[in-house]
């Protein structure tokens, strides 16, 4: 894999890049938090949403380093759209079942909204023997009880995408539910990164017979394979958070006076931002292998690529956000200025789709 850009992956970077700084601008994050404003429309006007979607479905079918460049950009202005979960998983998810009946022109568009309701709480990241299940009806139709935990997107979701188990089976299948009708319960509330999130309780849900997106035979592969390569995507909105929060620290430093000069002179700060340079471009390399792990299509292979990245990405991210606010005193932890939001975007992430135990056991059982 070639890792310089193309051409036209610099002109969807460069768009990328003007649209955060224009949309979303930290100055108004406050104001579009308060008044519930977002950019969904915004990015499915820009083409965002059909970069997952196959071509048969009206979308784009891009290679998951162009989408990673998007996730990356949104990253850097810690964007609160949850373009990986509403808008790349579902696609995915829905792309690799290729069901003939699955809602990808919707999601297109941005008029209707998907999330992927997968994890449980007592199961953490596991997806075997869930207890969530759908009980098949004698006239093809599915009874759906359960519950779900941290359902990003899930607030605004008109469908869900739901990891459940058939009664008898530990193997989870997929089922698109509509989130709003009778029997399907969401408490929302936000995340430390003011992301929006929910719980979802299933109450005797009535699914029709096509409701099922994948069966208990393919699930597991077409799961493992859209939850990769999330992580990865997930690994480069990091690596956009970590290169702003450095950029940040860096002109403040050059800015800030102490003792006559600029904080940038001393040569202890120096080597400090340094060594955060080093530890973001140690985990851009560790994203590309995951990149290219998952393009080389290796089921055996990518598990292994994609902890790994998973593990020190969130590592960097964690040493590089806290370094950052750090370095800026006590101005970095209030909320009008930003770099702190960069730390509480890393502390969520190091969490989302495995944290590093769970990466750390599955890259030893790859072993």
């Amino acid at each position: 894999m070639d890792f310089r850009l193309t051409d036209e992956q610099e002109m969807l970077r460069d768009g990328a890049r003007r649209f955060v700084a224009d949309k979303l601008d930290y100055a108004s994050r406050g104001k579009r938090i308060a008044s519930g404003e977002d950019c969904w429309g915004d990015f499915a006007d820009m083409g965002w949403l059909m970069l997952a979607v196959p071509e048969s479905a009206g979308g784009l079918e891009r290679p998951l380093e162009d989408i990673a460049i998007i996730a990356e950009e949104l990253g850097r202005g810690i964007a609160r759209e949850p373009f990986i979960f509403s808008g790349f998983l579902p696609a995915r998810l829905m792309a690799l079942a290729g069901t003939a009946n699955s809602p990808l022109e919707e999601l297109v568009g941005g008029a209707q909204r998907f999330a992927a309701a997968l994890y449980e709480t007592a199961h953490r990241y596991s997806l075997a023997g869930l207890a969530t299940v759908s009980s098949k009806q004698p006239d093809g139709s599915y009874l759906l009880n359960g519950s779900k935990t941290l359902v990003l997107g899930g607030v605004e979701a008109d469908y869900l995408i739901v990891a459940a188990r058939s009664e008898g089976d530990t193997a989870p299948a997929l089922f698109i539910v509509d989130a709003n009708v009778a029997g399907v319960e969401r408490r929302n509330y936000r995340t430390i990164d003011e992301a929006n999130a929910c719980d979802v309780r299933f109450k005797g849900v009535q699914l029709p017979a096509d409701a099922i997106l994948a069966d208990t035979a393919v699930a597991t592969s077409i799961l493992d394979r859209a939850l990769d390569e999330a992580t990865v995507l997930l690994c480069a909105d990091a690596l956009g958070c970590m290169d702003r929060a450095i950029e940040l620290t860096a002109e403040y430093l050059r800015i800030r006076k102490q003792f006559g000069q600029a904080l940038s002179n001393f040569q202890s700060l120096q080597h400090g931002v340094a060594n955060l340079f080093v530890e973001a471009n140690d985990a851009r390399s560790m994203v590309y292998r995951a990149l290219a792990a998952c393009a080389a299509d290796d089921d055996a292979g990518r598990p292994k690529a994609v902890s790994a990245c998973k593990i020190k990405v969130m590592q960097a991210g964690r040493f590089v956000a806290g370094q950052s606010v750090h370095f800026h005193g006590g101005i970095g932890m209030t909320v009008e200025y930003p770099v702190g939001e960069h730390l509480r975007r890393m502390l969520v992430a190091e969490q989302l789709l495995g944290n590093s135990q769970h990466h750390f056991e599955r890259y030893l059982a790859g072993a």
